[in-house]
């Protein structure tokens, strides 16, 4: 048979490995690596639950300019990260998948009031990458 790809290769007595499946023998080590897996998730989960009840939190002061300050206001209490970003993001898709164009160009409007917050609270040298990125 062919030799594997670069990328499945591996040093002798590494384990059984075909292409970035490992076989692992040793019971002990399967565990380990479930419980990091686990761990994983649930750290995943807690963000996503977290950024959901921040958006929520924002979505629910009713008036666009009442949700602006209240986006600000959670930037400013460090609450905002990429991981409300990227849910903003989602529900800008959503919405204009779906139609939506005013519940699209609220939720960019304050994505976009969420990123010039947290510009204000990074070095200038950083604000301009994110500007060009």
């Amino acid at each position: 048979p062919p030799p594997p790809p670069p990328s499945c290769l591996h040093p002798p007595g590494a384990g059984d490995q075909v292409c970035g499946e490992v076989k692992l023998s040793d019971p002990d080590q399967s565990e380990a690596i479930d419980r990091v897996v686990a761990a994983v998730n649930a750290e995943a989960t807690a963000r996503v639950q977290a950024s959901t009840e921040i958006l929520q939190q924002v979505l629910s002061m009713g008036s666009p300019g009442l949700m602006e300050t209240e986006i600000t206001k959670q930037v400013k209490e460090g609450r905002v990260d990429e991981g409300v970003l990227n849910l903003l993001e989602a529900n800008i898709e959503a919405a204009t998948k779906a139609g939506a164009a005013p519940a699209a160009q609220l939720m960019a409007k304050l994505k976009e009031r969420a990123q010039l917050e947290l510009d204000k609270l990074k070095p200038a040298d950083q604000v301009w990458v994110t500007a060009v990125s």
